[in-house]
């Protein structure tokens, strides 16, 4: 048996060994030398440990196993087949080195072929043989807004307007005819968008001839498709000027006409058919009009693209009308190629402009005398209103200086009759003096109104913002006594302007707020702050208004605050006995406004009002 095994391994031209269970080689026959030689032995030597532990292992399992051994640039399949009740393996050798050097190739091809589609600008789409998606490439799915793998397993209508899915049934068995198409395909992306398509399908059948795809190379014409859009619409709407416009247009190449509207034949009085292919010349009274229109009108075209002239035509019953024409290349600078041009009949606005001019000239005679005579009416009428003016202004100004000159008599009497009382030591006399100077400071508060008015600019309104500043100062002197450490912050907004029916009343109240913290707030302290804010913020849909206009319109905050004593807990300004913050109540009612008052680090008074009209605020609530 051992005798026929090596006689059948002599002859055989793939090597053939016999290896024991320790790896020691029996037998090899002549085609062996390649692995013997790789392995470094010869028969009745050991195999190396890693080829010996295959040996022991297809024993021992008694399962054959393979591997691939490289001699050189050949390469062998080797075969270990275990022989257990002989302790030994028959290892087989089979040359497969052109084999693996085929299926390089092959997948090199293929790695080649994979990488043109991967990279492919156009759409690459397979589908199998019931238009099944079964591949598509990056580029296809880019297109349609998906991943690839979204793709897979879908069908092509899945991509497709529901009026357009009877289409795939007839491109189908197309495919399976054999017949390979090229057509325009308008598919659905994922974002809901269009996308249209130019496709080149092929069917693929195997060797039977049996239906097995298609595959279908995708590009994107959404851009041309929209642009081919366009152009039929663009075209639409130059043919519809075209036919309706109320001039002539038409075309000419080297000044024969190659196409008119039905305005241009109405003007001329000749047919469409009469005019085309004929010299414009006929449409001339002379041939040196006729020359003289083309010099003028194509020497502007040469500069500009545009040239226009004013001419005669001569219609088809020989009466001449007067036409303005303007004409320009298609194709810029081109003087060879069509031109268009359009004709306007100007005859009656010729013949209306010289009766104009007529009595243009009759009326600017006219004019030249009349005028003289208004210029000296509105001389006279002119300084008849500024004197009126002046009247009103000194009139205004010595209203507010006689208003304002009372109201100091009256503060000065009240001065002369809290003399009596002043050094006095008895408690209601002492009152007495204090209801006269706080009585005092009210009248001034209103007299520097009068005062402001009567040195503005004859306005009914005032610069609240200057007389803020003055009040308060001069409350300071009055109450500096026992005040000498007590600072003043004033913030508000340059040149706030309010008439009298706001500024009164406003002006007392900072009046009785900013007294009552002199007077009370900081009584056993060595030093305290008073602070005054006034600030306006413009209602919605409301524009910038003049100074002199007030602010219309406007919600205005108002802030008197110190770091004094503060004011009681229980303290009520509508029930106390305070007469100034019981007017201090009434006036903000007056205003139409809200009072808010803040106990926290001393005393906070917030008063907000709007100005809803010129000059006036919100009515108060009536009871």
């Amino acid at each position: 048996m051992k005798t026929k095994i090596e006689h059948s391994s002599a002859t055989n031209p793939n090597p053939v060994l016999s290896v024991a269970k320790d790896g020691t080689v029996l037998y090899s026959n002549k085609a062996d030398d390649p692995l013997l030689h790789e392995w470094g032995v010869e028969v009745g030597e050991k195999l190396p440990s890693s080829i010996g532990d295959i040996v022991q292992r297809v024993i021992f399992q008694n399962s054959p196993e393979k591997m691939e051994v490289k001699v050189g640039k050949r390469v062998y399949l080797v075969v270990f087949h275990p022989l257990p009740e002989q302790e030994c393996v028959n290892i087989s050798g089979f040359d497969i080195s052109d084999q693996k050097e085929l299926e390089g190739k092959l997948r090199e091809s293929e790695n080649k072929y994979r990488n043109i589609v991967e990279t492919s600008i156009e759409g690459i789409w397979i589908f199998n043989s019931v238009s099944e998606t079964t591949y598509v490439n990056e580029k296809m799915a880019e297109m349609l807004g998906y991943k690839s793998e979204e793709m897979i397993g879908r069908f092509i209508w899945d991509f497709a307007y529901e009026e357009d899915k009877d289409i795939f049934q007839i491109k189908l068995a197309n495919r399976k005819q054999g017949t390979d198409e090229v057509y325009e395909l308008k598919l659905i992306r994922k974002d809901g968008s269009s996308l249209w398509a130019s496709v080149s399908a092929k069917g693929f059948f195997d060797g039977a001839g049996k239906f097995e795809g298609s595959v279908g190379m995708f590009t994107d014409i959404t851009d041309r498709k929209r642009a081919e859009e366009a152009l039929r619409e663009s075209k639409a709407r130059v043919e519809s000027i075209f036919r309706s416009s109320p001039v002539g247009i038409g075309v000419v190449v080297d000044r024969m006409i190659k196409e008119a509207n039905e305005r241009l034949c109405e003007m001329t009085g000749y047919s469409r058919e009469e005019l085309l292919g004929k010299s414009a010349l006929m449409l001339y009274p002379t041939a040196e009009e006729y020359e003289r229109a083309g010099l003028v009108k194509y020497g502007m075209i040469t500069e500009r693209d545009t040239g226009y002239v004013e001419t005669h035509w001569q219609r088809k019953d020989s009466s001449v009308v007067d036409i303005l024409l303007s004409s320009s290349p298609i194709i810029p600078g081109d003087l060879s190629g069509e031109i268009t041009f359009t004709a306007l009949d100007v005859t009656e606005r010729k013949h209306a402009e010289e009766a104009l001019k007529k009595a243009h000239d009759t009326l600017e005679e006219k004019v030249k005398e009349r005028t003289a005579e208004l210029e000296k009416a509105y001389n006279s009428l002119k300084e008849s209103e500024k004197s009126l003016a002046n009247i009103q202004i000194v009139r205004q100004k010595e209203i507010h200086h006689r208003i304002k000159n009372n109201l100091q008599v009256i503060s000065s009497l009240l001065d002369l009759q809290s003399e009596k009382f002043r050094n006095r030591e008895c408690v209601e006399e002492a009152e007495v003096l204090k209801a006269f100077r706080e009585s005092q400071d009210r009248v001034m508060s209103i007299a520097l109104i009068h005062e402001e008015l009567h040195e503005g600019r004859g306005t009914d309104t005032l610069n609240f913002s200057l007389y803020l500043k003055r009040l308060v100062n001069n409350l300071f002197q009055t109450y500096k006594l026992g005040n000498v450490n007590t600072c003043l912050n004033i913030e508000l907004k340059e040149d706030i302007f309010f008439d009298m029916d706001i500024a009164v009343p406003l002006g007392i109240i900072i009046n009785e707020l900013v007294s009552n913290s002199l007077k009370y707030a900081f009584a056993g302290r060595d030093k305290g702050l008073i602070q005054i804010k006034l600030f306006g913020e413009e209602c919605a849909n409301k524009g910038q208004r003049s100074k002199k206009d007030g602010y219309n319109g406007t919600n205005f905050t108002l802030t008197v605050l110190d770091n004094g004593i503060g004011i009681p807990e229980d303290f009520n300004s509508e029930d106390s006995g305070s007469l100034g913050l019981q007017l201090v109540a009434i006036l903000v009612d007056q205003l139409g406004g809200e009072l808010e008052l803040n106990r926290n680090n001393g005393t906070e008074f917030t008063i907000r009002f709007t100005i809803t009209e010129k000059n006036e605020q919100i009515e108060p609530n009536k009871n």
